[in-house]
């Protein structure tokens, strides 16, 4: 498994979904919904990736599946009108060593025209020479 992530019901639905992304599959994010009486996990559908292997994260919010690459590029697809977005990353002019790990949508009236807030880990230099990893937000 390459990644994996569960949401919440979101209000038009009773059960929980979950995406898988599976080795063998790089570029298809499977998805299933949980049966609210109990019975197990049910296929839901799929979601094709825009550019499969270069993926760092997923998580679900709402009816949203958000695919955070390894660039910082976010993809969000809805989950029940089909529609998709992309977010494409800008340059970051210090030149430094970014793994971006995760995003997500900030609510509209608090997004100030960005709508994705990233996280990224940086290379650090400590003062003894060493290197560290340090959590950076990017809206």
């Amino acid at each position: 498994m390459l990644a994996a992530a569960i949401g919440e019901p979101a209000a038009s639905s009773l059960g929980r979904t979950a995406a898988l992304l599976l080795q063998d599959q790089p570029g298809i994010v499977g998805l299933f919904a949980e049966d609210p009486g109990g019975g197990g996990w049910n296929p839901a559908g799929e979601v094709h990736l825009p550019v499969p292997g270069n993926l760092a994260h997923l998580s679900l919010a709402g009816n949203e599946l958000i695919v955070t690459s390894g660039d910082g590029s976010v993809h969000g697809q809805h989950l029940k009108d089909g529609t998709s977005r992309i977010h494409a990353t800008w340059p970051i002019s210090d030149g430094g060593v970014r793994e971006f790990h995760a995003a997500c949508m900030l609510p509209a009236e608090t997004n100030k025209g960005n709508s994705i807030l990233r996280l990224a880990l940086k290379q650090v230099v400590q003062s003894d020479g060493g290197i560290a990893w340090g959590p950076e937000l990017f809206s």
